[in-house]
């Protein structure tokens, strides 16, 4: 492919990215908004949840049996059209059904972006894809930072939580029409060595016969638990101590787990030059682990924004560290096999987190809060039992 191009598709991945961010940060601040606004009780506000939950493994199939037999540069193009119309259709919704229909497109649109922008970089960049990867997920981590300012600018301006959705779906589209523009004035060079174009057949069977693919979802499963801890934790420490965790501090600790992303992800690129990717995902469970199991059993308010930190900056790279792994394990699927190990991830999620809600709700919350824990030390012990490097290049574990 002629570096030009390689470079435009670069740019606009990294932009998609930050993009996909933002709109994940700032769903959570516009969450009470939406539900005031539609007059919605909380049985109706949680169908975004489940409906998201359906959404992801629908885009995780369409990922797996599809992505990697179109060309992925028409494709991301697609997929970041949709994305930014959904958020239109958000932003414009006069009923409830159908903001539910819009915000679940725009999440499985986006999602499949999301896997399919992962696996195009490797494909682009084969022996650097490491280096170019933790830059594209690092770029989410710095517009999931943003997104909660960025909600609350718009509605502190007086644009509401759906001016939101409606100044990112515009800017996407935007991207979009330059996307296209200047890909148009490129010419097209297929590049033998570099897997973008359609393929004729998938291999399934193979994937799910392979030894490390096998470990690798099951890895990908128990991963999940990492945003699940996050994701319960302001609850778990107001429900420890009202007067000390306040929205504010339980939000202190939640951003400094997404500082130390966001240098985890940058300083790997540089790391990766010098450590196996399976290395470093070994470490960073090992890590979690004793962070975690500290934090959990110390509890205290600077040890929970100094761990949090902590966490983020020894494990903050593993999402890039799986998509490494899987998409050089079947380097001409990228994209199916990365989103077969997304796919397991969503269904870990699902039961885990169902997990944590009935043994919480039973009155045992730090209990619960240890299910994440040993989830990732189950991976911890796959990783340095079950997968085996010497199975692939030596260059890409």
């Amino acid at each position: 492919m002629d570096d030009k191009r390689r470079k435009i598709i670069t740019f606009f991945l990294f932009a998609f990215m930050l993009f996909f961010g933002v709109s994940a940060g700032m769903s959570g601040n516009i969450q009470a908004e939406i539900i005031k606004a539609y007059q919605l009780d909380l049985e109706q506000a949680s169908l975004f949840i489940t409906f998201q939950e359906i959404g992801s493994i629908l885009a995780m199939l369409f990922s797996v049996l599809v992505a990697d037999r179109l060309k992925k540069d028409r494709l991301v193009g697609l997929l970041l059209l949709l994305m930014g119309l959904f958020n239109l259709l958000v932003g414009t919704a006069p009923i409830f059904l159908l903001l539910l229909f819009a915000k679940t497109g725009s999440y499985v649109f986006s999602n499949i972006a999301n896997n399919t922008s992962s696996a195009y970089i490797s494909d682009l960049y084969h022996s650097e894809s490491s280096q170019n990867m933790s830059l594209l997920h690092m770029l989410f981590g710095v517009g999931a930072l943003i997104g909660p300012l960025y909600a609350t600018l718009i509605d502190r301006a007086g644009y509401g939580w759906n001016g939101s959705h409606l100044l990112l779906g515009g800017a996407v589209l935007l991207f979009v029409a330059g996307y296209v523009f200047l890909l148009r004035k490129q010419k097209v060079q297929a590049d033998a060595a570099t897997p973008v174009g359609r393929q004729s057949r998938i291999p399934l069977r193979a994937m799910l016969m392979d030894g490390n693919m096998r470990v690798l979802c099951i890895v990908g499963a128990c991963l999940a638990s990492y945003q699940l801890f996050i994701t319960w934790l302001p609850t778990y420490l107001y429900n420890q101590d009202t007067v000390l965790y306040t929205v504010e501090r339980s939000s202190f600790i939640i951003t400094a787990y997404y500082v130390g992303m966001i240098i985890s992800r940058l300083c790997y690129s540089a790391l990766s030059k010098k450590v196996s990717t399976h290395a470093y995902v070994r470490f960073a469970c090992l890590t979690s682990v004793a962070i975690l199991g500290i934090s959990l059993f110390f509890q205290t308010y600077q040890l929970w924004l100094i761990g949090n930190f902590l966490l983020g900056l020894t494990s903050g790279a593993l999402y890039t560290a799986q998509f490494i792994l899987v998409c050089k394990q079947f380097p001409a699927f990228s994209a199916g096999s990365s989103s077969m190990v997304s796919l397991f991830s969503a269904l870990g999620a699902m039961l885990v987190n169902s997990v944590i809600g009935v043994v919480a709700g039973r009155g045992a919350f730090t209990e619960a809060m240890y299910i994440p824990v040993i989830m990732i030390a189950i991976a911890f012990v796959l990783m340095l039992s079950f997968y085996k490097p010497k199975q692939i290049a030596p260059d890409s574990a």
